[in-house]
């Protein structure tokens, strides 16, 4: 196997002073947090929450003291991510100079070009990339794109190609790397897995502690995520708190207007109606940001033992593609007319937030990306002709409709030291409503992550269980 140089990878570095910053850093986030939940908790132990104080201000001690441990106490650690190749020799190496590039042909009669401006921008060596912090030290100020190679020659037995450049530069390029490059951008393999009310009996359910433990359980429980968009975590203390510790196993937690958290319970002066008894219509959370949170966490701390209150789900991808085969005009309506979402009010801090958005949004490849649909915080005021006006209502009912079919949809009640984690961009989620009792007070802590901190984790745990890197 050849270990071979990736010219542009993601993180930045200088020397050791990143550390320490990166170290304050997270302390300061870690109190806040601290301060921002233990005010979200004396909001909610004045309803009458039977959770101690004492209980939750020992959790955020002990987040605190871990995070000392893990950045203070322990050096970083650097890992380089290779495309790791097994590739047969080098046979050939022909010049093209005419159209500015190499053309190298394998043994097993593999046949790929390679620009040689992008050969000199490419360089491994020391001059042009810094291997500690993984990025390329080359400026622009010294790339002459119409460069042209003074020499270039197969060397070490076929494993290496060696090129001397016109100001005497040597590269030396592994030929494992440059198997593994290629300058097209191929349409990814489709990850997500449709799924309707079948997903009830057959959800995939995680361990708590298993999730804290083991590595290789917390791969398969995010790559599921990434792949499913909703996935069950089983046992957890039914303790405020908790829900931090596992997303701090992944990253870090994204904190809204809400806060780093937020307590779903009946409050006397809701800021959301999730805040309420009422029935929740499925949705998404939080279209009114520009970057909306791409995952949410739901904790159940306690459950009402009264009717009601359970939770519902519904592959917005899978209700958008039947949108499609059904309505096509209407499905071209939702992906075509922007639409304002807005929260005004006051809970961390007092806001207001704007944003619009299309309801169906699609990657560079024209393929569905996210879902943003909220009937609750959606401007009445809606940016288009009136005569579109009943076309939109039309088409958005539409796929309310789908999405509540009964094949469509996930119903189920969550049990105390339950987590339901899903693609906030995907998953949409509702509630069936439920009576407030003395007896019956139903308790959720929830948060949020982004996406990018996801992908990440995924690629960090396969390089650290030695599996390839896919996505």
């Amino acid at each position: 196997m050849a270990s071979v140089f990736l010219p542009i990878l993601s993180k930045k570095s200088i020397g050791q002073l990143p550390r320490y910053v990166e170290t304050a850093s997270e302390i300061l986030k870690i109190l806040n947090r601290g301060a921002v939940n233990l005010n979200n908790t004396y909001r909610h132990l004045s309803t009458g929450s039977p959770q101690s104080l004492h209980t939750i201000t020992q959790g955020y001690t002990a987040s605190l003291h871990r995070h000392r441990k893990t950045f203070i106490t322990s050096p970083p650690k650097r890992s380089i991510y290779h495309d790791v190749v097994t590739v047969e020799r080098l046979q050939h190496a022909i010049r093209c100079d005419e159209n500015k590039e190499l053309q190298l042909q394998w043994d097993d009669g593999y046949v790929y070009e390679y620009p040689y401006v992008w050969l000199r921008d490419s360089c491994p060596c020391s001059s042009c990339y810094h291997p500690g912090v993984k990025a390329r030290k080359l400026l622009f100020d010294d790339l002459d794109v119409d460069i042209i190679p003074s020499s270039i020659n197969v060397a070490g037995d076929g494993k290496i190609v060696a090129i001397v450049w016109p100001d005497g530069h040597h590269s030396e390029y592994e030929a494992g790397f440059l198997r593994s490059v290629e300058f097209e951008d191929p349409k990814p393999a489709t990850k997500a897995k449709l799924w309707g009310s079948e997903l009830t009996h057959n959800l995939p359910t995680f361990d708590f502690n298993s999730l804290m433990n083991k590595r290789e359980s917390l791969l398969q429980f995010l790559e599921d995520l990434r792949d499913i968009g909703l996935i069950l975590v089983k046992n957890t203390p039914t303790e405020f708190g908790q829900v931090f510790k596992l997303a701090e196993r992944v990253s870090h937690i994204r904190v809204t207007n809400y806060g780093s958290d937020f307590i779903v319970s009946s409050k006397h002066d809701p800021s959301n109606l999730a805040y309420t008894g009422e029935k929740l219509g499925l949705h998404v959370d939080l279209p009114f940001y520009k970057y909306s949170p791409g995952i949410q966490c739901l904790h159940c701390i306690q459950q009402c033992e009264t009717e009601g209150g359970d939770s519902l789900f519904a592959d917005g991808f899978k209700a958008a593609m039947v949108l499609k085969e059904e309505h096509p005009d209407m499905y071209e309506t939702l992906a075509s007319t922007d639409i304002d979402y807005f929260d005004i009010g006051y809970d961390l801090y007092k806001f207001h937030l704007r944003q619009s958005q299309k309801v169906l949004t699609f990657d560079r490849f024209g393929e569905l990306s996210a879902i943003y649909f909220n009937q609750a915080v959606r401007n009445c005021r809606l940016r288009m002709p009136k005569e579109n006006l009943y076309r939109w209502y039309k088409a958005a009912k539409t796929l309310y409709n789908i999405m509540h079919r009964e094949e469509n949809l996930v119903n189920f009640k969550l049990e105390s030291g339950d987590i339901a984690i899903f693609n906030n961009t995907r998953t949409l989620h509702g509630r069936s409503e439920f009576q407030i009792t003395e007896q019956g007070e139903r308790i959720l802590q929830g948060c949020y992550m982004d996406w990018d901190c996801v992908h990440s984790r995924i690629r960090v745990l396969r390089e650290e269980l030695g599996m390839p890197i896919t996505y």
